[in-house]
């Protein structure tokens, strides 16, 4: 089950930052 714990990590972590990068590219473009 540590394995289902490190995925979650994973997501929780990736998604905010994919997240940001796209906001940030987002601005930058403008």
């Amino acid at each position: 089950m540590e394995i289902l714990a490190f995925i979650a990590t994973v997501v929780f972590v990736l998604i905010p930052t994919a997240f940001l990068l796209i906001i940030y590219f987002k601005i930058k473009n403008n």
